[in-house]
């Protein structure tokens, strides 16, 4: 019974601790789930050659790197474990997870198109995955003021979301 109790209390501490890593300038460890299903890309966590801490979108053949996931919480966590992406099968979308504060996880989905990651916004997301969502919203909008809505395009694709006063 001690030890039960004693190893749930030892989950507990680890679960506030923060994940550090002393990384070298210049180097990069692939985060956990961080290699793309097509075997192309991978996301990893490291220092740039100017000593600044990120997590990178890298083409996992030539080993360079593409560009910073800048969205990506990573104040918190430097150690690449810390750090969790899904990709769909086809390598087109990734999620990356990460902690933001002892309690809270961000997770930021991108887009991967020309060998680049664009961020996906979730009303882009909603739209795709049920098409008269932004319609439904606008309704929603119009009988409830305060609520977040969706914009739209003049196409009737989903723009920024903004706030309505």
């Amino acid at each position: 019974m001690r030890a039960a109790v004693a190893l749930s209390l030892a989950f507990v501490t680890h679960a506030g601790a923060a994940a550090m890593y002393d990384y070298k300038p210049g180097e990069f460890l692939v985060i956990d789930g961080g290699t793309s299903p097509d075997k192309n890309f991978s996301i990893v966590s490291g220092e740039n050659k100017a000593g600044d801490f990120g997590a990178y979108l890298r083409d996992a053949q030539t080993k360079k790197l593409i560009g910073e996931l800048e969205e990506v919480a990573t104040g918190l966590d430097s150690a690449a474990d810390a750090y969790h992406a899904h990709w769909v099968p086809d390598s087109k979308h990734v999620g990356v997870s990460s902690r933001a504060d002892r309690h809270l996880t961000r997770n930021v989905i991108y887009r991967i198109e020309n060998r680049r990651a664009y961020v996906v916004e979730t009303p882009q997301l909603m739209c795709h995955a049920v098409p008269d969502f932004c319609g439904i919203q606008r309704n929603l909008v119009a009988h409830s003021p305060w609520i977040v809505t969706i914009t739209t395009t003049s196409l009737g694709r989903c723009g920024r979301t903004r706030a309505i006063p």
